[in-house]
């Protein structure tokens, strides 16, 4: 028998003539011993078991291509082939370690770590599995003398192996041309006969035109050819086979034979497993038949079986003979354990080596891996077949009309970009990348800009570009009528950028855009109505901007309209009815435009398809209409600053079962709070913050399955709050209502929660859990009866800072989405309620490290308190009378306008309110100041009257949402300093510190016996009159 041999020098082990020099490898570990091998012995074992099993991959199997030796794990981790196949062995072999669930196991004692069972189950599968399989039909079971001793598995696999080498030389059955002569006289046959047959049918199948293989005479010659010719003997082997096609059951393992597996795999039974060949009267063609047993081992998975999807449709009587049935994967009964069927949509149960997963890099490199193995399997027939031609080549001999070559050229020299080389690939714009039809390529932040092209003009050989993508590179210029350049283009986005002027008419032209994204840059203008005529649109966005004037009524053209983003577009007006006709619509954000009139009634009975709705910081009148109950597909509503008009109830709300994220915050709501609120089972996050509601809440509410942030704040509900609480709620805002009675035990259950003016007292039930909470209800009565203090000054958002004799008091503690702080002094107090939407890492501080202008301490400015909708500071203990308010600013969150970036662009804007008096309306901190990090104050007169101040910064949907961040919006404070415009009589001295213990007082310094009382006042009178003199603390400094 001729058999294998090692290759000096080599990788792998090929086929050869003898098989002494591979019996002669595995006689170099003899002799074994019991016990224990020394670590160069188990090398030299581990290296020869990898030859062998690379042989037996190679020649047994056919596989044609060889796996890398040694595998290597996502980690980079090569795997021990052999210890892994003895663990498996030592455990009972594949199918008890998979149907045990032992793999994590296996992994642990096979050295490869923790985590890795689905890619160490992998490798066995393609390594070792039919090496195993193999081995149980091949070689005798031996029982093991020790399961527990790796050793003695050795040993045994080592036995093992050498009884196959040695007993399998008379085993192998072949069709020989002398024993064709000789009518099958003796049953041995020669094996090199069979492997130049077997090479043969290789070489064909990689190139049937190459001459060194010859040609098939006419079928009237081919008796006349004896069957020492390759091409006869597979003639007379396949002539055989279909002898038997009578017999059912054996025409089914034939069938299964011409994807199953090779011949060289059905000839190299064992002796058990082989059944004799007979002879009979027949021509050279049929003179004997083969019988195939049914218990030989058959290879399986995706390189040996053909899928054959079964056929769903309705098929003719001719079309019979097409039909199919499922032979790969099998089903789970027929596959028993020897590979597992992944769900569909799992996706690869290996790990992926490439550093960067999922990145344009890692996508080619897997595209390419696979592309050299079809390659490496096909040889020259892979040229010859044209599959060279196929894939990321197949347009390569097509190029870009050369007229959208010139205008591109001349977009991107206007806005000072380039090509990226990853589509700019061979000189011609569509290539490389470009020819890729996968969205996650062509929003590859890699890729960018970007292109796309169509390849498949002119018997594919002309390109046109249909999309194209500048984004958040910040850059500058006008939008170019080189863009009509471009006719093919259906896809235009270059948000986040810094480009200006107006949106030119000539957009209307480019009939094909079914994209048009331009936000977040400073274009200015009206919108041109020549938009309307974009009859293919599906989303149109231009929120961000500078833009003037109303939207045109022509934009109802747009038909097919599925996103609508204008939100911060500087636009005004009434929504034009002719909008009725966006019937498409799914998502509409029209937030912090000045949008007037009332909210449109057809939004209801025509928008019917809207999945999310924004309208936040418009001027809308009230109600909102009824006929929102129409809109059932709603996931997100989100309405905020509804001030004039009718008050709005409830009820539409009852159908809307998808809602996920419903807000109505100060949007006139009135009436009793509704208990079917509770049947939105789907809602996450409920606001029906700064309203009207009263009565009481459903104690169901609390219970919600799936509702996460509950914000009540500011209404008018009373009773108790309900006894039992839900796992998911972690946020509740309570503030500013009449609630009253014993609280409940799940309030100190780690949750944010913010209770603040309300009615509850120091006798009810665990109020002394939630600290402070006694001096923050309904007229804040701590420090009241007498006042104690009349002054106060805090550094917002960080530690305690001295500046002129000011001591500003640390506000640095962790305020979250619902909280509340009271210090020990109970002298001032803070409140936060609101939470930052779409945003993941919410942030209450804004620090910074620059060294803001206009002021001589800005040190005072390098933090700042932030807060997505409510925050409050009050005064506590005050004495009665009047005082100025100073409130210290700065804008730090983001660029100035100068560095002309799409971050530089955000707005801030807030209210400020005074004792509840509006001071400030659509504040903006940058605007105010004249830029960003420029420092400025204002101060307020306002009268105490009983015993505490209160400062609110309140968010009213206005300014942008998502710059330079998501989410990134809301008041933001640096400093608070309160001072009296009276001379006061109280000491200033905390309850329960001792009169002649010294205590820092803010303001005037040092509290002193009272022999100095006099002093002191005298002083702080002085001061007075000075800075009353001088005007703001801080406006006088400039």
């Amino acid at each position: 028998m001729a058999g294998w041999s090692l290759k000096t020098g080599a990788s792998s082990l090929d086929c050869a003539k003898t098989p002494e020099n591979l019996r002669h490898s595995w006689a170099d570990l003899e002799p074994f011993s019991e016990g224990s091998l020394s670590e160069s012995e188990h090398d030299n074992f581990k290296f020869s078991f990898n030859k062998i099993l690379e042989s037996f991959l190679r020649e047994i199997c056919a596989q044609g291509w060889i796996w890398p030796l040694p595998p290597m794990l996502g980690d980079g981790k090569s795997v021990d082939l052999l210890k892994l196949f003895l663990v498996v062995r030592e455990k009972g072999g594949y199918d008890v370690v998979s149907t045990s669930g032992l793999w994590d196991l296996v992994t642990k004692k096979s050295y490869l770590g923790s985590g890795l069972a689905s890619s160490a189950k992998l490798v066995y599968v393609k390594y070792l599995v039919l090496l195993e399989k193999w081995l149980e039909g091949v070689v005798d079971n031996k029982q093991s003398k020790s399961k527990s001793s790796y050793n003695n598995h050795l040993m045994e696999l080592g036995d093992d192996l050498k009884g196959f080498l040695e007993d399998s030389v008379d085993d192998v059955v072949i069709l020989e041309s002398n024993d064709i002569k000789e009518k099958f006289s003796s049953l041995k046959r020669k094996r090199d006969s069979t492997w130049g047959m077997l090479n043969w049918v290789t070489e064909i199948g990689k190139d049937p035109c190459d001459p060194e293989i010859g040609s098939f005479p006419d079928r009237s010659r081919w008796k006349s050819y004896g069957s020492e010719e390759f091409w006869k003997q597979i003639l007379l082997f396949r002539e055989v086979a279909f002898l038997k096609k009578d017999d059912q059951n054996y025409y089914q393992k034939m069938h299964q034979t011409k994807f199953g597996y090779n011949l060289r795999e059905r000839l190299s039974c064992s002796k058990k497993q082989r059944h004799a060949y007979s002879l009979g009267n027949h021509s050279d063609l049929d003179i004997y038949k083969v019988g195939i047993d049914e218990h030989c081992a058959v290879p399986i998975g995706p390189l040996f079986q053909a899928e054959v999807p079964k056929w769903t449709g309705v098929a003719l009587e001719s079309d019979a003979k097409w039909l199919g049935t499922r032979v790969w994967p099998f089903d789970k009964k027929e596959l028993g354990n020897l590979v597992e069927v992944d769900q569909i949509g799992k996706g690869r149960q290996d790990s992926c080596g490439y550093p960067l997963q999922g990145s344009i890099g890692c996508i080619k490199f897997h595209v390419a891996e696979r592309r050299r193995k079809v390659k490496l399997e096909l040889g020259s027939a892979f040229n010859q077949w044209k599959f060279d031609k196929m894939g990321k080549t197949h347009a390569q001999n097509a190029t870009t009309d050369p007229s959208e070559v010139r205008a591109l050229n001349s977009i991107f020299q206007q806005w000072d970009t380039q090509a990226v080389s990853s589509w700019n690939t061979t000189g011609d714009p569509c290539s490389g990348l470009a020819l890729s039809q996968s969205d996650s390529v062509f929003e590859d932040p890699s890729n960018n800009p970007a292109i796309r092209c169509d390849c498949s003009f002119q018997g594919n050989t002309l390109c046109h570009i249909t999309r194209l993508r500048v984004y958040a590179l910040n850059k500058r210029g006008v939008i170019p009528e080189e863009l009509l350049g471009l006719p093919y283009l259906e896809f235009l986005k270059i948000d986040q950028n810094f480009f200006s002027g107006p949106l030119p008419a000539f957009i209307g032209n480019m009939s094909r855009l079914g994209l048009l994204s331009i936000a977040h840059n400073t274009f200015s203008g009206p919108i041109p109505k020549e938009l309307g005529n974009l009859k293919e649109l599906f989303l149109l966005s231009f929120g961000n901007n500078n833009f003037s004037g109303t939207l045109p009524p022509e934009l109802g053209n747009l038909v097919n309209l599925q996103q609508l983003y204008i939100d911060s577009s500087g636009l005004g007006g009434e929504i034009p009815e002719t909008f009725a006709n966006l019937e498409n619509l799914q998502t509409v954000w029209a937030s912090n435009i000045a949008l007037t009139g009332k909210i449109p009634d057809f939004i209801g009975n025509k928008w019917t398809k809207l999945i999310s709705l924004r309208f936040e910081g418009n001027s809308f009148e009230g109600p909102i209409p009824s006929s929102f109950a129409n809109l059932t597909s709603l996931s997100s509503l989100r309405i905020n600053g509804i001030y004039n008009g009718s008050s709005s109830s409830l009820d539409f709300v009852r159908n809307l079962k998808k809602l996920t994220d419903l807000v109505l915050r100060n949007v006139l709501l009135t009436g009793d709070f509704p208990s079917y609120i509770t049947e939105l089972q789907s809602l996450q996050k409920l606001d029906f913050s700064f309203n009207n509601l009263t009565g009481q809440i459903p104690s169901a509410l609390f219970t919600m399955s799936n509702l996460k942030d509950l914000f009540l704040g500011n209404n008018s509900l009373s009773g108790a709050l309900p006894s039992q609480k839900g796992e998911t709620l972690r946020t509740i805002d309570l503030a500013y209502n009449y609630l009253s009675g014993d609280l409940p035990s799940w309030i100190n259950s780690g949750i944010q929660l913010n209770l603040v003016a309300n009615n509850f007292t120091s006798s009810s039930t665990n109020i002394r859990l939630l600290q402070g909470l006694e001096c923050l209800q309904r007229g804040f009565p701590c420090n009241k009866h007498p006042p104690r203090y009349a002054n106060f000054s805090i550094k917002c958002g960080g530690p305690q800072m001295i500046f002129d004799g000011i001591v500003f008091e640390a506000e640095n503690e962790a305020l979250g989405s619902a909280t509340f702080r009271v210090t020990s002094t109970q002298k001032w107090a803070v409140s936060n309620a609101g939470l930052f939407a779409d945003r993941q890492d919410p942030q209450f501080v804004e620090n910074t490290l620059v060294q803001v202008t206009s002021t001589n301490t800005p040190e005072l400015y390098q933090t700042s308190r932030l807060s997505p909708g409510s925050l409050r500071y009050y005064g506590l203990g005050l004495e009665n009378g009047p005082y100025t308010v100073n409130l210290y600013f700065a804008e730090t969150g983001f660029p100035s306008r100068s560095t002309q970036t799409w971050q530089s662009l955000a707005r801030r804007v807030f209210d400020v309110y005074v004792q509840g008096t509006r001071q400030l309306r659509d504040f903006d901190i940058s605007k105010a100041a004249g830029g960003v990090e420029i420092a400025v104050t204002r101060n307020f007169t306002v009268n105490v009257t009983e015993n505490y101040l209160e400062i609110h910064l309140f968010w009213a949907g206005k300014g942008t949402c998502c710059t330079p961040v998501q989410g990134y919006y809301g008041p933001s404070i640096s400093a608070i300093n309160v001072v009296p415009n009276f001379i006061p009589t109280v000491n200033g001295i905390p309850l329960g510190n001792p009169k002649n213990k010294k205590h820092t007082a803010l303001i005037v310094g040092i509290a002193v016996p009272v022999a100095a009382v006099a002093l002191i006042l005298v002083f702080a009178v002085v001061i007075y009159v000075k800075r009353r003199k001088n005007g703001n603390y801080e406006e006088g400094k400039k």
